[in-house]
């Protein structure tokens, strides 16, 4: 569930179609996300989800999985 809405969140912030927006998809190599982009996806996470995402972890997060993964 968390993974296919970073996908989304991640489609929508990058305008990109979000089936191409793979689990395993570099979030700055594959799918062009810069710093800026991470903190729109992260504000975005948080409102839907009502949580905070810490800063440090999410510039770490290289993938899509591993951005799900700051979401529990």
């Amino acid at each position: 569930m968390e993974t296919e809405m970073v996908r989304q969140v991640a489609a929508k912030v990058l305008g990109i179609d979000p089936r191409a927006v793979a689990d395993d998809a570099l979030l700055t190599e594959h799918l062009g996300a810069d710093s800026l982009d991470l903190l729109k996806m992260a504000a975005e996470l948080e409102e839907q989800m009502q949580l905070v995402i810490d800063r440090k972890a999410l510039l770490k997060a290289n993938t899509v999985r591993e951005l799900a993964r700051l979401l529990h």
